[in-house]
C-alpha cells in the first residue's frame, strides 16, 4: 500500500479540550451586524495545529462555511479568537456526529504562533499525543 505524502505544514496535537464556535457565513469571513446574535456552541477538539483543527459536532456544517472559533487556553493564558473555514464534514459511523475539519482563514501571526508554541510545548512533554 502506497502512503500519501504528508501535506500538513504544522505539527498536529491529538488532545481533547473544549473550544467554542459559532457559524458566520457560507460566503464571507467578515463580520455582519446579525452575527452578534449567533449562539456560541461548545465542542471537543480532536486535534489542533497552528493551521486548523478537527472537532465533532451533532449537525452537518457545509464545506466552505466560515465560523468564529474561540480557543480557551489553560492556566489563564488568554483566549484566541479567529475565523475558520470548513474543509470537510464527514459523518462518523455508528454515531450521530460529524467530524468537522477546519482551516484557520483569518488568524494573526501572533495567535498562530501562540498555538504553535502551545503545541510544541505539549510535544516536548507528551510526544505520544502526536501524529509524527
Amino acid at each position: 500500500m502506497r502512503q500519501r505524502p504528508e501535506r500538513r505544514k504544522h505539527r498536529r496535537l491529538k488532545r481533547h479540550f473544549i473550544v467554542k464556535f459559532r457559524i458566520k457565513s457560507q460566503t464571507k469571513p467578515h463580520k455582519d451586524k446579525d452575527e452578534a446574535s449567533a449562539k456560541w456552541e461548545m465542542v471537543t477538539l480532536q486535534d489542533l495545529s497552528a493551521g486548523g483543527a478537527l472537532f465533532n459536532y451533532n449537525e452537518k456544517i457545509d464545506v466552505g462555511t466560515f465560523i468564529d472559533f474561540m480557543i480557551e487556553f489553560p492556566l489563564g493564558e488568554g483566549d484566541i479568537q479567529c475565523v475558520a473555514r470548513v474543509l470537510r464534514c464527514n459523518p462518523i459511523p455508528a454515531r450521530p456526529l460529524f467530524g468537522i475539519a477546519v482551516i484557520f482563514a483569518e488568524i494573526s501571526e501572533e495567535e498562530a504562533e501562540r498555538i504553535n508554541l502551545f503545541v510544541e510545548e505539549i510535544h516536548l512533554k507528551h510526544p505520544d499525543q502526536f501524529d509524527d
